[in-house]
């Protein structure tokens, strides 16, 4: 499978995290507003928030880090978090191919979520749990979503 569902984070760590997010200066957030090839399927377009490490101050990354899933046969090589705003979404797409593991973890529970487009399936959010996207991974997507809405991103070479 392309693609593993699990729950990474403690309900209490998640809240941490999303209050992190919360507390993170508006210039520091960058709005993603389109998607390119070879990511891009059908012409996707996509809107929503994005905050890397090289945004978020050090102890922020230092923090991310710390909590980050280890997996022995990667490296943690990148720590982002995006921030969706009511009617915010990401259009069907691919992760990058030079990232080996693309682990995208909720930071709160609602009827928003992941929709796998290649098997027709839905992730709903629920807080702590993760998508763990092998490669490229499946078709993925993120509808306009209902509520405001926090995703952790680590992303492993």
């Amino acid at each position: 499978m392309t693609y593993e569902i699990s729950n990474y984070l403690d309900k209490d760590t998640a809240i941490k995290v999303r209050e992190v997010a919360e507390s993170l200066e508006g210039p520091r957030w960058v709005k993603r507003s389109k998607l390119t090839p070879p990511r891009q399927i059908d012409e996707s377009s996509c809107s929503y928030e994005f905050c890397g490490h090289s945004q978020m101050p050090k102890h922020v990354v230092e923090f991310l880090k710390s909590i980050a899933p280890y997996f022995e046969e990667h490296r943690l090589a990148e720590v982002a978090i995006n921030r969706y705003n009511v009617g915010d979404y990401l259009g069907k797409h691919r992760d990058f191919d030079y990232y080996r593991k693309n682990l995208v973890i909720a930071l709160q529970d609602s009827e928003d979520g992941v929709f796998i487009d290649e098997d027709d399936s839905f992730v709903k959010d629920s807080i702590g749990q993760g998508i763990c996207i092998n490669g490229i991974g499946p078709v993925h997507s993120v509808a306009p979503v209902n509520n405001k809405r926090y995703s952790l991103v680590y992303l492993y070479e």
